[in-house]
């Protein structure tokens, strides 16, 4: 019997935390064989997936943004290479400022298009001015990773690791800030929506480099980070009048100062980066009632296409450690026999925790998988 399953596995006995990402180009999955528990499986046609990114900050598109003093290691970054790069979510429509320095250099977005600009000479040479746009439109209102690498000649962009190629803007510019995020002091152009994952650093980042860690946090102590703000300050969403620093990861107590947030809400605030939505596909969730009740044989689809899958044989339903579903290794499994519109390029995941990993394998994910013979794919 096929099944059309995707997931992500979040741990293991044996190796305690792992993140696994796949490219696939159909879904129908097979899982009689693994024995074990299942918690959150989630499929996502042509997106980033992000788990455990913690929290963001919410800015209001008014007048908040993060302020920093004169930093002299984060200055003159274009008289060599650097690189900038952020997780973006909000509205794009505009002029919306993320990384801005005005005088040293800027990262910003203009009705979604990637936008940098450098002063190859410093700051103390205000004609040597360069300005370089995107060509793609990012969507608003879902996660997206953007960076601006600078080889010390022109500008590479990347969305969502993916090269945007760029082009030579000329004209003139003026005025001179100290770095902030989120807004510039001199041209306002607030940032409206959530920004995470902000990193620079004062080397060329290879593309596989980008696309290696865009989904994920830094350890922080990489080579050439020189300032790092992973976000993860605050209770998502709560009284965090108190936290008004954006403490610097790298080590190198770059912190900044947040300025005009009201620090209580869903907005304006720390908030949770949460999980994306925009392209998801599949999202089964155990510890959420609407996805499964405690009871029944029907595992819901959560993502809003309706894709339930059937429970099959009757694995045991758990409310510990928030909710899984406990299968036996045998004939038990999750499923569905129509099939979901995933496109080519898929990610996949899912949170499991294995009791009996035998030393035949075992399916996680298989693609119409027949035993038999062989063929297909699995995990």
């Amino acid at each position: 019997m096929g099944c059309d399953f995707i997931r992500m596995i979040k741990k293991t006995f044996l190796a305690g935390l792992l993140f696994g990402v796949c490219s696939i180009a159909s879904a129908q999955v097979l899982l009689p064989a693994y024995q074990g528990i299942i918690g959150k499986p989630i499929a996502a046609a042509n997106v980033m997936l992000n788990y455990d990114l913690g929290n963001a900050l919410s800015f209001n598109g008014s007048n908040s943004y993060v302020a920093f003093p004169s930093i002299s290691s984060i200055n003159n970054l274009g008289t060599g290479s650097f690189t900038m790069e952020a997780m973006i979510n909000g509205n794009l429509s505009g002029t919306k400022s993320i990384i801005r320095k005005t005088s040293d250099y800027n990262l910003f977005v203009v009705n979604g298009i990637v936008y940098a600009e450098v002063w190859t000479g410093g700051i103390l040479a205000p004609d040597s001015w360069q300005k370089w746009s995107g060509s793609t439109t990012i969507a608003n209102n879902m996660w997206t990773q953007i960076a601006a690498v600078w080889n010390g000649t022109s500008f590479t962009f990347y969305v969502n690791g993916v090269v945007d190629p760029t082009t030579y803007i000329t004209g003139t510019i003026n005025g001179t800030e100290n770095l902030n995020i989120g807004m510039s002091t001199n041209y306002g152009e607030v940032f409206s929506g959530m920004i995470d994952e902000v990193r620079i650093w004062n080397n060329t980042r290879s593309q596989s480099a980008i696309q290696n860690n865009k989904s994920s946090s830094l350890v922080g102590n990489e080579a050439g980070l020189i300032a790092y703000y992973n976000f993860n300050s605050g209770i998502a969403g709560a009284n965090n009048a108190g936290i008004t620093t954006l403490t610097d990861n790298s080590g190198h107590a770059n912190n900044g100062t947040l300025t005009n947030f009201a620090l209580t809400g869903t907005t304006s605030n720390w908030v949770s980066h949460g999980i994306i939505t925009n392209g998801l596909v599949l999202q089964l969730d155990a510890s959420n009632t609407a996805s499964y009740p405690g009871s029944g044989s029907v595992w819901y689809d959560i993502s809003g296409n309706g894709n339930h899958c059937n429970i099959m044989n009757s694995p045991t339903f758990s409310s510990g450690n928030g909710g899984s579903m406990v299968l036996n290794g045998s004939n038990q499994y999750i499923g569905r026999t129509s099939a979901m519109n995933t496109g080519q390029n898929f990610t996949v995941s899912v949170w499991m925790y294995a009791t009996l990993l035998g030393s035949t394998r075992t399916s996680l994910v298989a693609n119409s998988y027949n035993y038999s013979s062989g063929n297909g794919w699995f995990f």
